[in-house]
């Protein structure tokens, strides 16, 4: 059987987007999809040995650096990227988030090849509310609308801003972001090793980034530990947290809040295990891989009523949603949780359901290769 010749292309290769190119790209079925992997690691956070999977999957890679903002380096990009396209001839171009969407479809259009895909895993123009700025954007996203074929949303809410702020003619399809359940729980690989030095009564996965305010959580923790002695972790990549850290030691918190980096799978599910609630304090998200992994463990999460998270979280069902930038509110919510253990169990039940429902590998795995195929076919490329 001819398979479909599918390149994927990441910039931002850590957090959500690396870890939605991992479980996509190393579960599509092999015997269907001739793979291949354009990605940046100017961030160094794709290891040899991740690699190493993707190459025994049989998928090829080829780092291309890539930047955020405007650079030389992206315009490289486009012109080694256009290169790659015109040898190959793929049937689908699926290029993911924003500069890999830009420098992607840039060179798609003009190696006029294959259908080009793209999935924005949140706009950026939420990020600013100057007026200048976030209309630039948008205006950048429409006119780039008008060179893309399908849009893959990973969230209901992502498929409405793009309806709305982006194109009202194109083909969106939504496919909820994943994990697989092997690595998580209720699977035979069920993390152990849960000790004093992973627990905690509250903790945040983040990474150090504007639009994840980190210092929102701050807030929050010092209003928390105003009141009772909690343990409280935050948990990110290194870039940033310096600024993170100089905060933490300006108010004094340095003893009370743990501070790890450079946490990953396996051991980072151990220390989701032992928590007892998950914080997201996020401007906006796409889908949020730190809900699903809440879910996916039972507990309880809570977070801001923000994009990405509002269709997935149905408030004292599997979850809660706060006021944004209510820090008071969410402490607040916080502490009652703490001490209603029955509240806990049922909202943790509830959001296993949705993860089996929602989130899990099979299901999405299944709508992309459909979705894929669907393209291919009306192509005439498969």
């Amino acid at each position: 059987m001819k398979k479909i010749k599918l390149v994927y292309i990441l910039e931002a290769m850590a957090g959500g987007t690396k870890q939605h190119a991992v479980n996509l790209l190393l579960n599509l079925d092999q015997n269907k999809f001739d793979i291949f992997f354009i990605y940046s690691n100017l961030r160094r956070c794709f290891s040899d040995q991740e690699k190493e999977k993707f190459l025994s999957a049989g998928i090829r890679l080829v780092d291309i650096p890539m930047t955020r903002g405007i650079s030389a380096v992206n315009l490289r990009a486009i012109a080694k990227i256009r290169k790659i396209l015109l040898q190959e001839k793929f049937s689908i171009i699926y290029t993911n988030s924003t500069i890999a969407g830009i420098c992607g479809r840039l060179a798609a259009i003009s190696a006029g090849t294959g259908r080009v895909v793209y999935s924005p895993h949140a706009y950026y123009f939420l990020i600013s509310n100057f007026f200048p700025i976030r209309y630039a954007l948008i205006l950048l996203e429409k006119i780039l609308s008008f060179f893309t074929d399908y849009y893959i949303a990973v969230s209901k809410s992502e498929s409405g801003l793009t309806r709305r702020f982006i194109t009202g003619t194109k083909i969106i399809y939504t496919i909820n972001n994943f994990l697989p359940r092997e690595i998580i729980s209720g699977s035979r690989t069920k993390p152990t090793g849960i000790s004093h030095d992973t627990v905690s009564d509250v903790l945040l996965v983040t990474r150090f980034k504007k639009q994840k305010r980190t210092e929102l959580f701050i807030e929050i923790a010092e209003k928390l530990l105003e009141k009772k002695d909690l343990c409280i972790r935050i948990i990110g990549a290194s870039e940033g947290s310096e600024k993170i850290l100089r905060l933490i030691k300006k108010k004094n918190l340095q003893h009370k809040i743990f501070f790890h980096t450079e946490i990953r799978p396996p051991l980072l599910y151990t220390f989701i295990a032992g928590a007892r609630i998950l914080a997201n304090v996020s401007r906006f998200e796409g889908l949020s891989y730190n809900m699903i992994e809440a879910f996916a463990f039972k507990k309880t999460f809570i977070s801001f009523a923000v994009t990405g998270l509002q269709d997935a979280i149905k408030n004292n069902y599997n979850g809660f949603l706060i006021k944004d930038r209510d820090t008071s509110a969410f402490a607040e919510k916080i502490l009652i949780l703490l001490e209603q253990d029955s509240i806990r169990r049922r909202i943790g039940k509830n959001c296993f359901r949705a993860y089996k429902n929602k989130y899990s590998l099979p299901g999405n795995i299944k709508k992309y290769e459909t979705v894929f195929a669907r393209i291919s076919r009306a192509a005439g490329l498969f």
